[in-house]
């Protein structure tokens, strides 16, 4: 069973003691983005914008029709994030939750989603994996939700081990 202290060391880095850097768990989550749909996934521009009227916000990025939040945070930030996914054009959306406090809370973030969402148009997935400790299988998570909410890789390129699309033969 982790605990506070655990959560703490996830977050400044192996030591936990204050004086390293904050792991990028977005980073992280983007490079297993890009590793699975290469540069079907895209993280920038009008795609990822959320239009609330007088004001806006952004997702983490969009892999066809699927939007994508990436989340590593408490439960605040993770309502906002569902609220955003919900409210994103795409028909389908993905959660992907990393490190053990946000994973903490994957069934209310699947409970909350489905108060706006058919079930069948979402998923939220937890990685094993987060910034500064990556985890191998995390690239199948991803792969098997966007799969299971339809999505198809683009045809005529495979991706390399470095996530970046290269061309099939």
């Amino acid at each position: 069973m982790s605990t506070e202290s655990d959560d703490k060391k996830q977050s400044l880095g192996a030591q936990g003691d204050g004086t390293a850097q904050r792991l990028d768990h977005a980073g992280y989550g983007k490079s297993v983005m890009r590793a699975v749909a290469g540069t079907q996934f895209v993280d920038g521009g009008l795609s990822v914008r959320v239009d609330y009227g007088r004001g806006s916000a952004q997702i983490d990025g969009v892999v066809s029709d699927v939007a994508v939040e990436l989340e590593s945070r408490n439960w605040p930030q993770l309502r906002t994030a569902c609220q955003n996914l919900a409210r994103h054009p795409c028909p389908k959306k993905l959660l992907v939750l990393m490190y053990q406090r946000a994973r903490r809370c994957a069934d209310s973030c699947r409970a909350l989603l489905s108060q706006s969402l058919a079930t069948e148009d979402f998923r939220v997935v937890e990685l094993m994996g987060w910034g500064g400790h990556p985890d191998t299988g995390d690239s199948e998570i991803v792969r098997k939700a966007l799969s299971e909410l339809g999505w198809k890789p683009a045809t005529g390129t495979a991706l390399s081990n470095a996530g970046r699309p290269s061309s099939v033969s």
